[in-house]
């Protein structure tokens, strides 16, 4: 597994941005403090275990990983329905740095955040049948229909992303225009198309993803231009972490937008996704073509006021 490192400090402005602008990604570091992360980790456990459905005589319980098989997940890790709305969500994406760090992107305070899937991999060194898959190489911007920088994706990892694991791999490069005019060249059906553009097992560029290091609260950033997707690790472990309760992965999708690009019925159609406990894409400004229904009888949490200045 082809892996990279590219992390900077939030405040070395200039050179994480340069990086993003040059490379298609780039990771901030330490966005979340140690506190923040645990914080994060226990809402997530809280959410799970309370809300989740389960067998009532035997609970999902964070530390007793042989109660986490009724925990039905879906195969990629994807948390959609309720998760996107619950607090931990809510929690990571208020984080002060995060916002900052988008606020420097587009020189505007003014943002919406996405409301997107939370990722969630079981350890499937304890148990095989918890190996999850990806969702392979993609784009989740339509180069025919928009062919400009328009949006920066970014994830927030709550446990380090390691070979042993895995996580997002991009291909650096990707998002410049040569590269999107090839990618046209050798897709062209994808002009009718939404901005889910998966690529062919047989594309060339298979195989030249790398893996994008990062420890527990940095922010994974990249242009929603370059081609990236999910790796799934070694899965090597020494037999005392084996057995550990721990997830093997959770992290959190944050992108923010300027307000200002959303209509009204976006913004209308966010405030019901809040309210139904529904998930929405990576586009904040965007109603999207990955939209998933709420649940029915959902009671939505109380949001801060700076939560919902994002919303």
């Amino acid at each position: 597994m082809q892996s990279i490192q590219a992390s900077f400090d939030s405040d070395d402005f200039s050179s994480w941005r340069e990086h993003l602008k040059t490379e298609g990604f780039v990771v901030v570091r330490k966005v979340l403090c140690p506190g923040e992360v645990h914080n994060a980790i226990d809402l997530f456990w809280t959410h799970i275990e309370k809300t989740l459905p389960q067998d009532d005589e035997k609970p999902i319980d964070r530390s007793n990983m042989d109660t986490w098989h009724q925990w039905s997940l879906d195969s990629r890790g994807f948390m959609t329905r309720n998760t996107p709305q619950c607090k931990g969500s809510w929690f990571v994406r208020s984080i002060p740095k995060v916002h900052d760090v988008f606020a420097k992107i587009w020189d505007e305070k003014d943002l919406l955040v996405s409301m997107d899937a939370v990722i969630a991999w079981k350890p499937w060194w304890y148990h095989s049948g918890w190996k999850p898959y990806t969702e392979g190489l993609h784009l989740d911007q339509n180069p025919f229909k928009k062919k400009d920088f328009a949006c920066v994706q970014g994830m927030v990892p709550l446990y380090n992303v390691t070979t042993t694991v895995g996580g997002l791999e991009v291909i650096p490069q990707t998002h410049t225009d040569e590269a999107k005019e090839d990618f046209r060249k050798r897709y062209p059906k994808m002009k009718y198309s939404g901005d889910w553009c998966p690529l062919r097992q047989k594309d060339p560029l298979q195989g030249s993803g790398q893996l994008v290091l990062a420890q527990a609260g940095d922010l994974i950033l990249w242009d929603s231009r370059t081609i990236h997707g999910g790796v799934l690790g070694t899965g090597e472990t020494d037999r005392e972490d084996s057995n550990k309760a721990q997830l093997a992965r959770l992290s959190v999708p944050v992108c923010m937008t300027p307000r200002s690009w959303a209509d009204e019925e976006v913004l209308r159609e966010r405030r019901n996704a809040f309210e139904m406990g529904a998930c929405m894409t990576h586009w904040p400004h965007e109603i999207g073509d990955g939209h998933s229904p709420g649940t029915y009888g959902y009671v939505p949490i109380d949001l801060t006021e700076e939560q919902l200045r994002l919303l």
